[in-house]
């Protein structure tokens, strides 16, 4: 069989259920054949012919014709959002935040995430759940929270101690008040 021979055959002989059903519906109503003509060509039965047919015209009258073509599935529209949180997400539980708190404040810098993928982060980074906070800490997340500053995430972080890759023993100072 030659190359052009197969593409004939392709569409002559369908073998996808999708093809085969709307190879019978074209030929009954573009080459307006009979049942048993077009389910001779397709070796299926008249009555699977004239059940195509007669589905094809119920969807028809609904409004929802028969999808015979496969769409393909879209896939994401935007960048996943769990990478670009996921260090927000460990700095704010860092500081104290529950989910519900991580949520508005990620809200607030402009990223809309949801609760579960919150969560989600927190899981794969295995953080701990959040002990009980104290008012002074609950307090403190809810005046960061209410006007939108949040240090590292709206507001730059706060400026961490510069501390010497090797300690100097030199300046180590005893309890007693004695220097080396």
């Amino acid at each position: 069989m030659t190359e052009r021979e197969s593409y004939e055959a392709f569409f002559l002989h369908p073998v996808l259920p999708r093809h085969r059903r709307y190879e019978m519906l074209r030929a009954r109503f573009v080459e307006h054949l009979p049942a048993k003509e077009i389910a001779a060509r397709l070796d299926v039965s008249p009555s699977t012919v004239a059940s195509q047919i007669r589905d094809f015209k119920r969807a028809w009258k609904t409004g929802t014709p028969m999808a015979f073509f496969l769409e393909p599935s879209p896939g994401p529209k935007a960048q996943r959002k769990k990478p670009l949180i996921r260090e927000h997400v460990v700095r704010l539980r860092a500081r104290g935040y529950a989910s519900t708190d991580m949520y508005r404040a990620l809200a607030l810098a402009g990223h809309e995430v949801s609760l579960s993928l919150i969560d989600q982060v927190l899981r794969e980074e295995e953080l701990p759940g959040l002990r009980k906070r104290s008012l002074d800490e609950r307090e403190r997340v809810k005046a960061e929270l209410k006007p939108g500053k949040i240090p590292g995430l709206t507001e730059a972080s706060p400026a961490a101690p510069e501390v010497p890759a090797v300690a100097d023993a030199r300046a180590l100072q005893f309890v007693d008040g004695r220097t080396l």
